[in-house]
């Protein structure tokens, strides 16, 4: 096995251990459970203006090798942050990192 793959089989590992848990359904509603990070923050900076945004903004990144297909940008998406509070939306700006074999996504809106 190379390193790059025991790489990939570890990040799943820690996925699967200290991640969140995860609900991607996809178009046809079909439930896709997997765990992951989630990665929440309420404030952002304005890069033209350098002031802060009262504006919720989460990415979720999870491990390619528990998805059987690559999702697009009809999923959706149903979580919790780190306090229980419930996080749902359609996944955008999929960023997937073959290399590390991971799949970092944002939600478009946070309900």
């Amino acid at each position: 096995m190379s390193l790059r793959s025991q790489a990939a089989l570890d990040l799943q590992t820690i996925y699967a251990q200290d991640g969140e848990d995860i609900i991607l359904t996809d178009p046809d509603s079909i439930d896709h459970p997997i765990k992951g990070l989630v990665n929440r923050r309420d404030v952002i900076i304005d890069p033209d203006t350098g002031l802060k945004i009262n504006i919720p903004a989460t990415s979720i990144t999870v491990a390619l090798v528990d998805l059987s297909v690559d999702p697009t940008e009809e999923w959706r998406v149903a979580t919790t942050d780190v306090q229980g509070n419930p996080l749902s939306g359609q996944m955008r700006d999929l960023r997937f990192d073959r290399t590390r074999g991971e799949l970092t996504f944002f939600l478009e809106a946070v309900e």
